[in-house]
């Protein structure tokens, strides 16, 4: 766990308060405590803990952690700026003392995704305006996109109405570096709490056909060229997971994070794929392949396939250029 100011204010340990930066730990101290907690060290205070004060914080991270869902905590985590970033990371913080600027985010998928890009967009007032930007600070490409308020909102009212969209939305996986209004922190919530669209007729159609499509795949290829069925399964797993991602209307978590996010809301999958993987026998890893597909598709019939209704049945004589007659 991540131990922030409002926690070390409860023990008394800070006194003052404390600026927005000390709780994502960018140009903060950090002190490392038992068991793999993390405390972040005000900028109020930078002195080490006491041996009494980490004794005191140990014994309310129990208490901490029941009051903080799993979710929170893993989003808490992930807040951590790795140590090239910071020259970049801080050199946005120091554009919250212009007063052009009203708030700046960045992903907090950019370490992970490209190790050496960081893209940030600045909220700025209605009255100024500037071209994008590319600084290189040290090693660390920064991109800044320059927006209004509104040209923001607008962008994010876009990506909501995207139906297709997998990812969740791109302000939820950000990471506010500040926000004088407050604005951008609101908006963020909301989008935290939205749901994936229910897959439609023609959505549900796609993925059990190509489900099963797959399947059959496999199973042709399994005697004659098992070489070629094993690296077909590896390389489509995703695929399979990302149509249950899908019909379970969950937001897609990407590579880095698929099997710690998977386990957590469905264990029994994360198993049958633990053990897919882990399996040799080309023969047995179709039967787990096997047991994966049925798996996904139970909740909806099975293997049955119910044909949208707007998806036109014609027999194999019709004359497809009737389609273009008025």
């Amino acid at each position: 766990m991540i131990i922030q100011c409002h926690h070390l204010r409860e023990l008394a340990i800070i006194q003052a308060n404390c600026c927005f930066h000390c709780h994502v730990l960018a140009g903060c101290e950090g002190h490392d405590l038992p068991d793999g907690h993390q405390a972040a060290l005000c900028c109020a205070r930078r002195d080490d803990f006491t041996p009494e004060e980490v004794q005191a914080i140990m014994a309310k991270i129990p208490e901490w952690q029941a009051q903080e869902s799993i979710d929170e905590l893993t989003y808490t985590a992930k807040l951590t700026i790795p140590e090239r970033f910071r020259p970049a990371y801080q050199a946005i913080q120091r554009l919250e003392s212009d007063e052009r600027c009203l708030a700046a985010i960045t992903h907090d998928t950019n370490s992970r995704e490209n190790p050496s890009n960081m893209y940030a967009i600045v909220i700025v007032d209605p009255s100024s305006s500037s071209r994008n930007r590319h600084f290189l600070i040290e090693d660390i490409t920064l991109i800044l996109v320059f927006l209004s308020l509104e040209k923001f909102e607008s962008l994010t009212y876009d990506e909501i109405e995207q139906h297709g969209r997998h990812l969740n939305l791109s302000i939820a996986r950000s990471q506010i570096i500040f926000d004088k209004k407050g604005t951008i922190c609101a908006m963020q919530e909301k989008a935290r709490h939205l749901q994936r669209h229910t897959a439609s007729p023609e959505d549900l159609y796609h993925i059990k056909s190509k489900a099963l499509h797959f399947h059959d795949i496999v199973k042709d290829q399994i005697q004659s060229k098992p070489t070629q069925a094993l690296l077909f399964m590896h390389t489509h797993l995703q695929n399979l997971l990302v149509f249950h991602y899908q019909l379970q209307r969950r937001w897609w978590q990407g590579q880095p994070q698929l099997a710690e996010d998977l386990r957590h809301w469905d264990h029994e999958l994360a198993n049958l794929i633990d053990t897919f993987v882990a399996t040799g026998d080309v023969e047995m890893k179709f039967q787990h392949w096997s047991a994966i597909i049925d798996y996904i598709l139970q909740p909806f019939d099975g293997h049955t396939i119910t044909i949208p209704d707007t998806y036109i049945r014609i027999d194999r004589q019709y004359d497809l250029s009737q389609l273009l007659k008025k």
